[in-house]
């Protein structure tokens, strides 16, 4: 029964190549729109078991305080030159006067729920007011055990909190305040030796989500080359092996366009789901390129194609079902991130399958009768 599907589709692929190439596009060009849907997502608490003690805690806490995320200000010495006026001593009442000018002002940013630093220290011991003298601030600071919290044993550095209600999840609202903040500690003087950053919770979370698409589209080109390198010399073809390469492209186009229809989240636990899906995928191409060699020497066209889709078609068929379930088996875990990666590899190996079957044939054909149309 099996076997007479594969004739049957071997004689339509035949019979009309160009037909099969206008439904690959026509399924190409509907999941690619799917492409533009997908998301990045950074947001670790929606990677982990809801059920785990810790993530209960957290989300009692974001309900009743807000979001528990807060940017981190960090002012550090940076002396330029030996002999200059720079500040060398983070308790130097400039940073501490710059620190408090900066902390107000973050604090009026839309956002942020709570503003907290050594200056509060400060103030809370010397009856609110922020005191002037270098004196006064070491003396102040070596009795609070509090300010052990924000500077740093050897003096060289002092941190910030600047707790938001904001979540990984409003990403745009965080690049908007992000962007504030740091427009706030660039457009403040700040005293000469000492250069600022912003780092945190939020900030991680953003460039970790900005980077996950790069790094998916890199790891992908490499595999891609490098695969397309191993099948031309394998094959000692270029034709053959950029046709070998062809159905597994198209396969990973429509696991991604299809996830993104499904409204799938890429997560740090999937950017490398597509280089997987191109060495897994790219066996059945090579399965049925070798054997379709083989074939084309002792037959004519139609025979060829026919019995290399007899020939190769289950144990293609067999092996992509086998490897679906296998990753289907991440789904029975207790991690989200991994059901994510499940998923997409599972339907991402099946669409390799689909598109080996439908595609590769179709071009064999096209590409047979052009060489004896046209010559090599």
């Amino acid at each position: 029964m099996i076997d007479e599907a594969f004739k049957k589709l071997a004689r339509f692929q035949v019979k009309k190549p160009l037909w099969v190439m206008v439904i690959v596009l026509l399924i190409t060009i509907i999941l690619v729109s799917g492409l533009s849907s997908l998301k990045m997502e950074s947001d670790m608490s929606k990677m982990m078991p809801k059920d785990l003690e810790c993530m209960k805690t957290m989300n009692i806490v974001t309900d009743e305080f807000g979001g528990t995320n807060s940017y981190t200000i960090v002012v550090e010495i940076n002396p330029m030159n030996a002999y200059s006026d720079d500040v060398r001593d983070i308790r130097d009442p400039r940073v501490i006067e710059y620190a408090d000018l900066i902390s107000k002002q973050i604090e009026k940013e839309k956002g942020i729920t709570g503003v907290s630093g050594v200056v509060d220290v400060l103030k809370a011991q010397n009856n609110g007011v922020l005191p002037r003298s270098k004196r006064t601030i070491n003396d102040l600071l070596d009795k609070s055990v509090q300010s052990k919290s924000y500077i740093s044993p050897d003096y060289d550095l002092m941190k910030i909190n600047a707790k938001t209600s904001l979540t990984t999840g409003q990403t745009e609202d965080i690049a908007v305040l992000l962007k504030n903040i740091e427009d706030i500690l660039i457009e403040t003087k700040t005293p000469p030796g000492i250069k600022t950053g912003v780092t945190g919770a939020l900030v991680v979370s953003a460039e970790q989500k900005n980077g996950m698409g790069p790094d998916m589209a890199i790891t992908s080109g490499i595999a891609l080359a490098g695969i397309l390198i191993c099948l031309c010399v394998t094959f000692v073809s270029v034709r053959y092996g950029l046709t070998t390469l062809l159905p597994v492209v198209f396969g990973v186009i429509w696991a991604f366009g299809f996830a993104g229809h499904l409204g799938l989240a890429i997560n740090t636990a999937m950017v490398g789901a597509a280089s997987i899906m191109l060495g897994l995928g790219v066996d059945f191409g090579i399965q049925t390129t070798n054997r379709f060699r083989q074939e084309i020497k002792k037959h004519d066209i139609d025979e060829a194609i026919e019995n290399t889709m007899v020939g190769t078609g289950r144990p293609i068929l067999t092996t992509g079902v086998a490897a679906s379930i296998g990753f289907s088996a991440m789904l029975l875990g207790d991690m989200p991130m991994m059901h994510g990666l499940g998923m997409l590899m599972s339907y991402g190996v099946l669409s390799c399958v689909a598109a080996t079957f439908l595609l590769l044939p179709a071009v064999f054909v096209l590409e047979e009768r052009w060489v004896r149309r046209f010559g090599n």
